[in-house]
């Protein structure tokens, strides 16, 4: 009997173990992925400077901020690249190069994440204006969750003009190298009236940051896989450069 007794204590174990090493992967596979916002810019990397006399580094932050506290008040593990008006280099003084493989290496510490790289625009042109979002080369994913901002900023959001998805430039370093889900955001043209005086007004910001929080999660909320690999084919015409264009860095191959 004691011998009956210890083969289906034996049994009852394995069969435990093996259901909670199951249960182990099953909340591996749907646990949520980490939300990464990158507030683009910082510290003596100002960005660009509205019409208005704006800066943009200022407000990708607020942005980025009021984005955060939506994402950590539902639950989702938030990472910013920067809380405060500063770089990421690491270093006295501005190294583009090195600020933007810092936030590179910040989020390929998160494999099971998003990232968010949020911008003002700007252009030679007063008349440019309007909303974009660019994806990421690298994971098949990316395209999807653009396409899951731009819905929510369509149905939700008044902007001045909403322009087509694009697949980032080449010479947008973070956008060609991150292997997760990314876009970066381009708000808005801080160098048009109009959209300077959207964005200058934070409870425009506010409602921009719950509307673009909703299409994140949307995408998150249909998700299967966010580690796919490969690079995106590209489908889309018109012009691939304006970022390249509408503004002038230290380095062309580090874009934002």
């Amino acid at each position: 009997m004691k011998k009956n007794h210890r083969v289906f204590y034996c049994f009852f174990v394995l069969c435990l173990s093996f259901i909670l090493v199951m249960a182990g992967f099953c909340v591996s596979a749907s646990a949520p992925p980490v939300i990464i916002l990158d507030p683009g810019h910082g510290g003596e990397d100002g960005g660009a400077v509205g019409i208005s006399g704006s800066v943009e580094k200022d407000l990708n932050l607020d942005l980025a901020k009021k984005m955060a506290e939506l994402f950590s008040g539902a639950g989702y593990e938030v990472i910013l690249s920067r809380s405060g008006d500063e770089d990421t280099d690491g270093r006295d003084g501005f190294y583009k190069r090195k600020d933007i493989l810092a936030r590179l290496a910040l989020a390929e510490q998160y494999p099971n994440s998003v990232f968010i790289s949020i911008h003002m625009n700007s252009s030679t042109s007063e008349k440019d204006k309007g909303f974009q979002v660019f994806y990421g080369l690298k994971n098949g994913r990316s395209s999807e969750l653009a396409e899951a901002i731009y819905a929510s900023v369509f149905k939700n959001m008044e902007v001045t003009r909403l322009r087509e998805v694009k697949k980032a430039p080449e010479t947008v370093y973070l956008m060609k190298n991150l292997t997760i889900p990314a876009v970066l955001i381009e708000c808005g043209f801080i160098s048009n009236r109009s959209d300077a005086t959207l964005l200058n007004d934070p409870a425009y910001r506010e409602n921009l940051a719950f509307v673009l929080y909703s299409g994140i999660v949307d995408f998150i909320e249909k998700r299967t896989d966010l580690s796919s690999e490969g690079e995106e084919e590209d489908i889309l015409t018109g012009d691939q450069n304006i970022l390249a264009t509408s503004r002038s860095q230290a380095s062309q191959d580090f874009v934002h």
